[in-house]
């Protein structure tokens, strides 16, 4: 797995892709954690939880010291950017029809 040291959280990618698509970042609600647990927990989706809620952080410090590696853009500007290719491809592939 290799990253580009930006640590973005889940809410933080709904937030860019709502960008990259032209939607409001305002669509994201911040809910707290401990409300979802219950929900969760309710509806025995903890495990789930766990993997929306946890943190995956990956060091590739040494991967990057041994390849000079460096990522060609930004998380989040490649986030937007994704959003935004897959908005056009199926706005062309909509023409098409």
């Amino acid at each position: 797995v290799l990253c580009d040291g930006d640590d973005v959280s889940v809410a933080e990618i709904a937030r860019e892709l709502a960008t990259g698509f032209g939607r409001s970042p305002r669509c994201v609600v911040d809910v707290p954690e401990a409300w979802l647990r219950r929900a969760a927990l309710a509806l025995g989706r903890g495990a789930a939880l766990d993997k929306l809620a946890g943190e995956l952080r990956v060091d590739a410090s040494a991967f990057r010291s041994a390849t000079g590696w460096v990522p060609p853009c930004g998380a989040r500007e490649a986030l937007r950017a994704t959003a935004a290719a897959s908005l056009a491809d199926c706005t062309k592939a909509a023409h098409r029809d």
